[in-house]
């Protein structure tokens, strides 16, 4: 299915949402280019070697150039489409994400109540025994969590978990996202 979505994407988010995962399963399921720019104690946009890109288009508001390399790495990669996964503490203001749909990125934050968002994340790590805690996760979403609820970005957002705090299938997310269009 790849004319399902016809944009890269740029997933945005909380911590605990599961932006790595979401993309891992675009990787796995649909032959998407999976890029982690989330990377603990590391730039991920650094790592893969986009830095130029992302400040023209972050700081500046051009994206092509962003987009451009993406579509090198896709056909280098030979996949249908890249998925890039972001630390929670990133927003792309309204602009930034309109700039960047016309240039073929569309924005999607993964969203959720801050409450599930932290559970999520306290049981991963837990889970992967980094053991990141509460703080941390205050530290790098609190500020980034209130920007990313204004009304602006309802538009952008998926919810990924269940009115009882079950994160929803990542298949259906990705129906949701494909219903919700470009």
């Amino acid at each position: 299915s790849s004319d399902v979505c016809s944009s890269d994407l740029l997933i945005l988010g909380p911590s605990g949402t599961g932006k790595s995962s979401f993309g891992e399963w675009l990787a796995a399921e649909q032959n998407w280019l999976h890029l982690e720019i989330d990377q603990y104690l590391k730039d991920g946009i650094t790592v893969h070697d986009l830095r130029a890109e992302w400040v023209d288009f972050y700081e500046k508001g051009n994206p092509n150039g962003f987009a451009e390399a993406l579509q090198h790495r896709l056909k280098a990669a030979a996949k249908t489409r890249a998925v890039l996964t972001f630390p929670g503490n990133l927003v792309l203001c309204p602009d930034r994400v309109i700039a960047a749909s016309q240039a073929g990125l569309r924005t999607i934050y993964l969203y959720a109540s801050a409450d599930y968002c932290i559970t999520a994340f306290l049981n991963r790590e837990q889970q992967n025994g980094r053991n990141l805690d509460l703080v941390h996760w205050n530290i790098n979403n609190s500020h980034s969590y209130i920007q990313m609820s204004d009304p602006a970005f309802a538009p952008y957002r998926i919810h990924v978990f269940t009115s009882t705090g079950t994160r929803r299938r990542h298949n259906a997310v990705f129906k949701a996202m494909v219903a919700d269009g470009p």
